[in-house]
């Protein structure tokens, strides 16, 4: 299975970023829902990321666990996080511990604790 990004195919004025920014209740669930609509294969770009990378997942979160997984495996500089007893909305569900592992990882980059 080739790891692949999603994008909504609106046409080029919106960009992912904007309508993801802008979508509310029901439109972010069309959005989301719209997105998986256009996949493309990054696999390779990957392996073009050099720059250190932290992939945070939640051990729960069975449907982006293995592509998480296999995210960290394919970036050439990648730290992994797989967060217990936390599923998708991991950044919600465990903030302190999440808040932790970005600026342990952070700091270790030498930036500031």
């Amino acid at each position: 299975m080739a790891l692949a990004t999603a994008a909504p195919t609106r046409g080029p004025s919106l960009s992912p970023e904007r309508v993801y920014g802008e979508a509310r209740g029901t439109d972010l669930a069309r959005v989301v829902r719209g997105a998986f609509l256009r996949v493309e294969d990054n696999d390779e770009a990957c392996a073009g990321v050099s720059h250190p990378t932290l992939v945070v997942v939640g051990a729960d979160d069975e449907a982006w666990r293995e592509p998480s997984e296999r995210l960290a495996s394919l970036l050439p500089n990648a730290t992994l996080v797989v967060v217990p007893e936390a599923g998708h909305l991991v950044h919600l569900e465990r903030s302190a511990e999440c808040a932790d592992r970005i600026a342990d990882f952070l700091a270790a980059l030498g930036g500031v604790r």
